[in-house]
């Protein structure tokens, strides 16, 4: 601590060293009001749902999926309850229920990048990270129809483990037709540089943000977004015939859709409509899906490690998050 003011008096001096002393006491209250924000919604909500604590044999989950837009969109047979997770956010959510976890009967098949990030430590039985091998370039996301292969993949070589799922969709980017067409709308810059084949950065708003912006309609999204669930419902709809055992769908988190992100934001109208999924701990962000299918016979789990796992440079992990909508 000695050592940093000491540097920063040497950049600037005094002034230097009282923007620091700023900068830092910012971030420290922030971080508190934060810790104190999650406490109480959290409370107010009845707490949340550990998923390793939940009962099921698979557990498919479709990135950023309301319940409101689940229950419009699925045909599927089941029975449909909602949930709480543990973060507004994929890397809290992984945070929250997978550290402390011993997940040796468990195999973790991933479309999201936002695992390298996250600040986990656990070893699944193994570990499937699909946006590895099988990003889409044209698209910028994993499609779900690989998901779906490498999940048949790993359902067959470990038949007496727990499966975790984790599509991309209904997450932005958008993949079907209609979103196809508001992408182009919305000028995705990294789209645009990957088709030239030049680094795929971010260089344009997300569609939530020129949604705030006014850019698009909330009903133009609205039907992109609804076509992406449709879809990886359309390509995982299989899974739930060949996959043994009890099989939940769900969700890692939800997505703000106009409402208001904190309660003092009804006294502030500017500040009410909220679109994505900011870490802000509120409802709509909160409450996801879970989605019980009709089963027969339970799997016979069992544990014991066998892990399998890869890492990719940094620099691709970044290009495939901000291609997400990530800073």
């Amino acid at each position: 601590m000695i050592g940093r003011v000491r540097e920063l008096y040497e950049q600037g001096g005094a002034i230097e060293v009282a923007k620091g002393v700023e900068r830092f006491a910012s971030w420290r209250w922030r971080n508190r009001v934060n810790d104190l924000h999650e406490r109480v919604v959290m409370h107010r909500l009845g707490g949340g749902c550990h998923i390793f604590h939940e009962d099921w044999d698979n557990l498919l989950v479709f990135d950023a999926c309301r319940p409101d837009m689940f229950d419009r969109i699925c045909w599927f047979d089941g029975k449909l309850e909602t949930r709480i997770s543990l973060g507004p956010k994929t890397p809290r959510w992984m945070e929250r229920n997978f550290n402390g976890q011993t997940l040796s009967d468990t195999v973790y098949v991933t479309a999201s990048p936002q695992y390298e990030f996250a600040d986990v430590d656990i070893d699944f039985a193994a570990l499937y990270p699909v946006w590895q091998d099988a990003w889409d370039d044209e698209h910028e996301t994993v499609l779900p129809k690989d998901v779906v292969e490498y999940t048949r993949a790993a359902a067959e070589k470990y038949p007496n483990k727990r499966l975790l799922v984790h599509f991309m969709q209904p997450h932005y980017p958008f993949i079907g037709d209609l979103g196809q067409e508001l992408g182009e709308h919305s000028d995705l810059e990294a789209s645009r540089l990957s088709a030239q084949g030049r680094e795929p950065r971010r260089y344009a708003p997300t569609v939530w943000e020129q949604l705030e912006d006014g850019e698009v309609s909330k009903e133009e999204v609205q039907r992109a977004y609804d076509e992406n669930l449709r879809l990886v419902l359309e390509q995982s709809e299989v899974l739930l015939d060949e996959l043994n055992g009890k099989t939940v769908l769900t969700s890692d988190h939800g997505n703000l859709l106009g409402e208001r992100a904190l309660r003092v934001e009804r006294w502030l109208p500017r500040l009410s409509c909220r679109y994505g999924h900011p870490e802000v701990y509120t409802k709509p962000l909160l409450e996801v899906p879970w989605f019980e299918c009709p089963h027969d016979e339970r799997k016979d789990i069992m544990r014991g490690v066998e892990g399998r796992q890869r890492n990719v440079p940094d620099d691709t992990i970044k290009d495939r998050l901000e291609s997400l909508g990530y800073r």
